[in-house]
């Protein structure tokens, strides 16, 4: 394939990834994890909410496991250009485009052109990554750009050259990506020992013949890790990360499954949005994958003498070791309960399931017109199945979500807080957050809902009162409808409280959709 032809292969699928990312751009509504790392981009209104550490008003934990650097890529644009759903949603969409023709490149180097142009179908069309990256909820998608550019250094170090910028490079973005998200330990744990397993030979060779000069790379290599892996135990313990109920492993193990499943066949946010269950079609397609690959495997260890195989084994081999080993750290993490917490494992089933592919139509098949018919039929199968998921997406898109924390009617409510002066206190999750963000100039916006888990003191409720309930503007009090509250529990405790502290709750407004309460508004009036 012509180098001219190829690029504009590669441009015009980054095009329509970023077409269909954009399509309903405002739909689903913004979710409140969405834009957990607003407040510490808005230096002008900088305060305590949502930033765990902080250096002399720097932001730099926004929470125990997640850093702040989304919230430095961010604060260009929001000051420049505020914050709306093009500030917020557009840039992750460009940043995962930017991935995307990473990984193209690297795979074309590791494999070739129609190899790496596979890969990029694969992963364009895929209904995960498209919603995953519009959403960025994780946030996944500096998770996938800082894997894709360190990878890309340290191809260039250990395969291209052995400059040494190029291997710091490497590990410069493999401690971005643990600073903007703890989990990324998965990615470098596996990384580590994938390139120890392959390199061991070699060390062990350098090591014996006293060589230490040539042991550079894997010292600093292993130095990093080293720092990268305190850093991970430092914040892991500092913040009581460990603090969970043991799970029972089969059940631990059946949610894992479930969730690799519905990332790879792309279901994973119409169940989780939607409530949209399973259907033959999407069990035909991961069975059809698994066949694939253990077909593949297969071939591999049994057709030694293959030219295909020969040639690509020792990539194919770093690939799947690379993988077995992210997943079993993800399937081993009680914490990781979330759809986009499996994300961590791409781009490389896109990249194990092209290579499975190619070593099928190129095990017994000496025509090359009859390989190609075959690499083109399963990604016809392949890309088809992945748009008629895309289609049911979209179908949905604009209609109501089953799962209240994406509603559309957000954006009501933000209008309804432009538009009416007063003091707003959020009593419930998920809502706290997009107002904040969506009203840069205003500062009465508070989250109390965890002080309700429980009964205060008198003492603390009096404070309570006096900090929130004094207000001379008119005070809001927005929950969700009580079946979708977080903690049934918190509303209750908060009238208790109001009654004793001799404050009226009275409904002012509940915004809704289709005969169902979405938010509901109060007001709250101190009697005398």
């Amino acid at each position: 394939m012509k180098e001219a032809k190829y690029n504009y292969s590669i441009y015009i699928l980054l095009i329509i990834y970023i077409g269909m990312c954009c399509y309903k751009l405002s739909n689903p509504g913004v979710q409140y994890d969405e834009l957990l790392f607003v407040n510490a981009a808005t230096y002008y209104r900088f305060d305590t909410n949502f930033v765990l550490v902080d250096w002399k008003g720097f932001p730099i934990l926004l929470m125990a496991y997640i850093g702040a650097l989304k919230s430095y890529l961010y604060f260009p644009i929001i000051t420049t250009f505020g914050v709306s759903i093009y500030t917020l949603r557009l840039p992750v969409i460009l940043i995962t485009a930017i991935s995307l023709f990473t990984i193209t490149k690297i795979s074309n180097k590791y494999f070739f052109k129609e190899f790496s142009l596979l890969v990029l179908l694969l992963l364009v069309l895929d209904p995960s990554l498209i919603f995953i990256t519009k959403l960025d909820v994780g946030p996944n998608v500096l998770e996938l750009f800082t894997k894709c550019m360190a990878c890309l250094f340290l191809y260039l170090f250990f395969i291209e050259n052995r400059n040494l910028k190029y291997l710091i490079w490497g590990c410069v973005f493999l401690a971005l990506g643990l600073f903007n998200k703890l989990n990324f330990i998965w990615f470098i744990n596996a990384l580590y020992g994938t390139m120890f397993l392959f390199q061991f030979n070699k060390i062990r060779k350098l090591i014996l013949s006293k060589d230490y000069k040539s042991l550079k790379p894997f010292i600093i290599l292993t130095l990093a890790y080293l720092v990268f892996y305190v850093y991970f135990i430092y914040i892991y313990f500092s913040f009581n990360l460990h603090n969970e109920e043991a799970n029972n492993f089969v059940s631990l193990f059946q949610r894992r499954y479930n969730q690799v499943l519905s990332l790879l066949d792309g279901t994973s946010f119409l169940k989780y949005l939607y409530d949209i269950k399973t259907r033959s079609i999407n069990h035909a397609f991961y069975i059809l994958c698994c066949v694939i690959f253990l077909l593949a495997f297969v071939l591999n260890l049994t057709l030694l003498n293959n030219k295909f195989i020969q040639k690509y084994k020792r990539a194919y081999y770093f690939i799947l070791v690379l993988l077995l080993l992210e997943t079993i750290q993800f399937f081993l993490t009680k914490q990781a309960n979330a759809p986009w917490h499996a994300f961590s494992l791409y781009p490389l089933f896109a990249l194990l399931l092209a290579y499975s592919i190619y070593t099928i139509a190129n095990a017994f098949i000496n025509s090359k017109t009859l390989s190609n018919t075959i690499v083109i039929g399963c990604a016809t199968i392949i890309t088809g199945y992945h748009i008629i998921v895309v289609n049911d997406y979209f179908k949905l898109l604009g209609t109501p979500p089953k799962n209240i924390h994406w509603s559309e009617k957000i954006y009501d409510l933000i209008r309804f807080t432009k538009q009416n002066e007063g003091y707003y206190i959020s009593m419930d999750w998920g809502i706290h957050n997009q107002l904040m963000a969506f009203n840069p100039n205003n500062k009465n916006f508070v989250e109390i809902f965890p002080i309700f888990t429980q009964d205060q003191s008198l003492d603390t409720k009096k404070w309570l009162k006096e900090t929130f309930f004094s207000k001379e503007t008119t005070i809001y009090i927005i929950t969700h409808p009580k079946d979708d509250q977080l903690n049934q529990a918190i509303f209750s405790n908060f009238l208790k409280f109001a009654q004793e502290m001799n404050l009226e709750v009275l409904p002012h407004k509940i915004i809704g959709e289709l005969n169902r309460d979405i938010f509901i508004i109060y007001k709250v009036n101190v009697k005398k």
